[in-house]
C-alpha cells in the first residue's frame, strides 16, 4: 500500500508540474512553429516542437493557432526549396533562434 501511494503522490506530482508549464506568449508560440518548420524542411526530427507546440494551443485563439499553422508551412517550404546559400542562412537561424523545448 506505502508503495502505491508513493507511485501515486509521483503521478500527482509529474502532473502538476506538466501542467504548471509557463505558457509561452504568441510571439514564441509563433517562432517555435517557425523552428518547427525549418527543422522539419531541413529533414531533421522537428517532434519537440511539436509536442510543445501542441502543450500550448489549448486556450491559445484561434487565429493564433492559424497563423502558427502557416508560419510553419511556409519555414518548411522555404527549406526544401532553398539554394546553397539560402540553405545556409536558414540553418544559422535554426542554430541561434531554435532551442528545442524540453521533451
Amino acid at each position: 500500500m506505502r508503495a502505491f501511494v508513493s507511485v501515486l503522490t509521483a503521478s500527482l506530482l509529474v502532473a502538476a508540474s506538466a501542467s504548471a508549464q509557463t505558457p509561452m506568449s504568441n510571439e514564441a508560440y509563433l517562432q517555435t512553429a517557425r523552428c518547427a518548420g525549418l527543422v522539419s524542411g531541413a529533414r531533421e526530427d522537428a517532434s519537440p516542437y511539436d509536442r510543445a507546440l501542441r502543450a500550448q494551443s489549448g486556450g491559445r485563439d484561434r487565429s493564433v493557432r492559424n497563423a502558427a499553422a502557416a508560419h510553419r508551412r511556409s519555414a518548411e517550404n522555404q527549406m526544401r526549396r532553398a539554394d546553397e546559400a539560402t540553405r545556409a542562412r536558414l540553418t544559422a537561424e535554426i542554430s541561434a533562434r531554435c532551442t528545442a523545448p524540453a521533451a
